[in-house]
């Protein structure tokens, strides 16, 4: 902060329109690396089903879950 100017707003500046981000990890260290897209969310091939769990002799099993 030489010139009155903070170090963050220079850094916003000067990595606008960039594909980089930064991180003040102490007064005399700053990180700067590349942002990731956030991934995009993965359509879910789960499928809601219901019925009733039955034995070989066809009779409910009672407190019986599929999962």
């Amino acid at each position: 902060r030489k010139s009155g100017v903070p170090v963050t707003a220079v850094l916003d500046a000067a990595l606008k329109g960039r594909n980089l981000k930064y991180s003040v990890v102490s007064q005399k260290s700053i990180v700067v690396s590349e942002k990731h897209a956030a991934a995009a969310p993965q359509q879910s091939n789960k499928r809601k089903m219901q019925g009733v769990v039955k034995d070989d002799n066809g009779e409910p099993v009672i407190g019986a879950t599929v999962s």
